[in-house]
């Protein structure tokens, strides 16, 4: 059920420990789903909000005895919590005129509504990623989907085939150097570029055509590409 709502994303979601441990460091997060949670207090669940990019493991709770020990509260809250790690704040409801109604959102207040935000009040309608206003206020806009697909967590979208991308987004090597990358884009994309580890080497923006990336020097073996930007993302593992 958890994993139903990240299928949009190139995302991994696993209760195996090997996998978890494959993972780039910079970009994975724990989620510990255990009875109760009186250490911090009456709540359902509690995370560090952009904790997935930490580097530090960093983990989420989710306390089933709050959620009377219900299987599709739980992984609604499991989902919500990751939501936190990945940088999202909750999805408030506001009245006319700006002011909060109730930090979380449990979708629109009348009979024919049957959707809520899973940032919001998860639990007693169909909840998806929405785009809304989150707690930090009416004047702002939250994407729920953009925020986890972009920076800078810069996990993207499922490639085609998989659920999501369009168009040809490889971006493909072409030359090696011992401090650098050359490459040669088919769009703009954000990129990271990982040792084997998951230490950060370096990241920032490639644009259309020919780009140059440093590396380190020290850098050798295996490193890992990845992109996103609005026509697609991709990874690509370089043996350097």
């Amino acid at each position: 059920m958890i994993a139903d709502h990240f299928k949009l994303f190139n995302l991994n979601i696993t209760t195996d420990p090997a996998v978890y441990e494959r993972a780039p460091v910079h970009q994975r997060t724990r989620i510990i789903i255990t009875p109760e949670g009186n250490w911090y207090g009456p709540v359902s669940g509690v995370s560090a909000i952009g904790s997935f990019v930490w580097g530090d493991d960093t983990p989420a709770w989710v306390f089933i005895h709050a959620l009377s020990d219900n299987p599709a509260f739980i992984a609604a809250a499991a989902t919500h919590q990751i939501g936190h790690t990945l940088g999202l704040q909750h999805q408030s409801a506001y009245d006319s005129y700006g002011l909060m109604i109730s930090e979380l959102s449990g979708g629109e207040n009348n009979i024919f509504s049957s959707q809520a935000p899973l940032m919001g009040i998860p639990f007693y309608k169909a909840a998806d990623w929405k785009n809304g206003h989150p707690s930090t206020g009416v004047q702002n806009i939250q994407s729920d989907t953009a925020m986890i697909a972009g920076a800078p967590n810069y996990i993207g979208y499922r490639k085609k085939g998989e659920g999501t991308v369009t168009g040809d987004n490889t971006v493909k090597i072409e030359r090696q150097d011992p401090g650098s990358l050359a490459l040669n884009s088919p769009g703009n994309y954000s990129y990271r570029l990982f040792d084997i580890s998951g230490r950060l080497l370096t990241q920032g923006i490639l644009k259309t055509g020919y780009n140059e990336i440093p590396t380190s020097r020290s850098s050798s073996g295996v490193l890992v590409l990845q992109w996103q930007g609005e026509s697609g993302s991709g990874s690509e593992k370089i043996l350097h």
